[in-house]
């Protein structure tokens, strides 16, 4: 897939010609997996890296509702005294574009959004704890049975 994207805040470029690479690597009723490299051309330092996604969804059968799990990071071809630049530059990115689809899947397609975090590390690399964020609106509490009823 090929597009042209516009370029915001800066002063020498303004288009940015971007080619994205797909490849489905797995596909079956609860489970779609792929990879996604997209790289540019036309700008600075443009051949010096590429960004490679992992999108992962996961659906339970017969439900309305899906896991969307995308990973991604910077695949290096040369090196450059650039890189750090390039990689706040691509993970701003990337957070704007997850920022813009969140808003469009709550706007536009009027559905729900859970964001499950990543581990949080303390300075004890043993003690891990996992933040959470969960949707308790789409659970259907079990009725209480007649044993466990309070008159």
């Amino acid at each position: 897939m090929t597009a042209e994207f516009q370029i915001k805040n800066s002063t020498f470029i303004k288009v940015a010609p971007t080619q994205k690479y797909m490849k489905l690597l797995e596909r079956t009723p609860e489970i779609i997996r792929m990879k996604v490299l997209t790289k540019n051309t036309g700008v600075p330092y443009c051949d010096t890296f590429g960004l490679e996604e992992d999108w992962y969804v996961v659906s339970k059968p017969k439900t309305k509702c899906c896991i969307v799990r995308l990973t991604s990071g910077i695949k290096w071809y040369k090196s450059t005294m650039m890189k750090g630049m390039i990689k706040s530059s691509s993970e701003a990115g990337t957070k704007e574009f997850w920022d813009h689809y969140q808003k469009w899947l709550v706007e536009e397609k009027k559905m729900g959004f859970v964001e499950i975090k990543r581990p949080s590390t303390p300075k004890d690399k043993k003690k891990i704890k996992t933040e959470r964020v969960v949707d308790t609106r789409k659970v259907d509490k079990p009725k209480p049975k007649e044993e466990e009823k309070v008159v």
